[in-house]
């Protein structure tokens, strides 16, 4: 979808937000001309493009909104930038929402979208809020959680603490397209994890990998293969592992 479709020339009736320039588009190419020092960290998420544009409320004098429009090119993407940059989360719009007093974040669909009140005075939080939903409105789709999620198992998981990793989960660059989660058990605190490989020949590759790297127990990773996907827990011991709990969550994912 093209992004001069999410933000037009104008944003609400007659009397709404009026756009001040003409938009920005961004690659990842150059993305660090518009965010110097930070492009890096929506690159590696998997951003394709980026739009900017700027708005004023004609009712506010001096009035400057400022809006990033990101192509994550898929809810999976769009969900782990979100997760990855926002703990404090709400629901204002999209799908999730962060608020500061200066600024809306949110995703929805295959967008991750930042609007930041650059104003000469500050406006009130309530017109930040009116222009994002404006924003919201104008992308299509559900904001339903990214359909990835239902491979974790809800059993004993804490809420909100899944986290979607396009590369570098455990600092380690061989394990991309990480889903994780966070679980809370009588032994203490583990995360579960389940790693997308396109081909199931890929995910043994990885399961060896991990098998030679983590010998050890720092940190405690246990894992296994299933079809073209790669599963496991970080923080549990072998023994843990192959209980009845953890097989019953894992058996969730197997059955995926």
């Amino acid at each position: 979808m093209a992004a001069s479709v999410i933000l037009p020339d104008r944003l609400g009736d007659t009397s709404g937000f009026k756009a001040l320039a003409s938009q920005e588009n961004y690659s990842s190419g150059d993305l660090y001309e518009y965010i110097d020092g930070g492009a890096d960290v929506y690159i590696e998420a998997g951003m394709k493009s980026c739009v900017v544009r700027r708005y004023g409320d004609p009712k506010i004098k001096g009035s400057q909104f400022e809006v990033a429009a990101y192509d994550m090119t898929s809810p999976i993407n769009a969900f782990g930038i979100f997760r990855q940059l926002h703990t404090d989360r709400t629901r204002v719009t999209g799908t999730e929402s962060a608020v500061q007093s200066f600024k809306i974040s949110f995703w929805k669909s295959s967008w991750y979208v930042e609007v930041l009140d650059k104003s000469t005075k500050q406006a009130d939080v309530s017109v930040l809020k009116a222009l994002t939903c404006l924003i919201a409105d104008r992308i299509p789709g559900d904001t339903l959680p990214p359909i990835e999620i239902k491979y974790l198992p809800d059993t004993l998981k804490k809420a909100s603490s899944e986290r979607y990793w396009k590369s570098g989960f455990l600092s380690r660059s061989f394990l991309s397209g990480v889903l994780s989660g966070v679980y809370q058990t009588k032994a203490g605190t583990c995360t579960l994890f389940v790693m997308f490989c396109p081909t199931e020949s890929l995910a043994v590759n990885r399961l060896d990998i991990i098998t030679r790297e983590y010998d050890g127990d720092n940190p405690r990773v246990q894992a296994f293969a299933s079809k073209n996907r790669l599963a496991g827990c970080v923080g549990c011991s072998r023994n843990d592992f192959e209980n009845a709990f953890f097989n019953v969550l894992l058996e969730q994912i197997r059955r995926q």
